[in-house]
């Protein structure tokens, strides 16, 4: 596991084995560490440019999603390579071109293993509302990235 923080208080925690990212997680607080340098550097790469507002997706072929998720890495993957930092998109714009009720979409959502790096906080609600987010911090976790990506364009 390797953590960075990426907004005051707020942590990007990332495990990974043989070469594949297996979960991130956003925690108030650091763990331990321990990764390998090749992911190491992925995630450095990518925190540096999401932090200047550039949209450089992490390679698909490293994220290894849990089997309940493997059919639903298409939503998840369209989300991570095309809503980019800044950008917003609703529950049911995300379905649309791969058939996804709106409320699927949110269930996939909150069950994203990759936070931030399949940016689950920037899907709202119909309406453009801020809805739900399973990270820790919730709601208010979900406003200061989107607020930090923002600012950062």
């Amino acid at each position: 596991m390797m953590n960075r923080e990426i907004l005051p208080g707020l942590f990007l925690e990332v495990t990974a084995r043989d070469g594949s990212l297996v979960a991130t997680r956003l925690a108030a607080k650091p763990a331990g560490s321990g990764i390998s340098p090749a992911i190491d550097r992925l995630i450095d790469r990518f925190l540096d440019r999401w932090r200047r507002g550039i949209h450089e997706p992490l390679p698909d072929e490293i994220f290894l999603f849990p089997p309940a998720l493997a059919k639903w890495a298409p939503l998840l993957l369209r989300l991570k390579n095309d809503i980019a930092p800044g950008m917003t998109v609703t529950y049911g714009e995300l379905g649309v071109p791969l058939a996804i009720h709106p409320r699927t979409v949110g269930m996939v959502m909150a069950r994203n293993p990759f936070p931030l790096l399949i940016p689950c906080h920037r899907v709202l609600g119909s309406g453009d509302r801020l809805t739900g987010f399973s990270a820790e911090g919730g709601i208010d976790t979900k406003r200061r990235l989107l607020a930090a990506e923002q600012n950062s364009r």
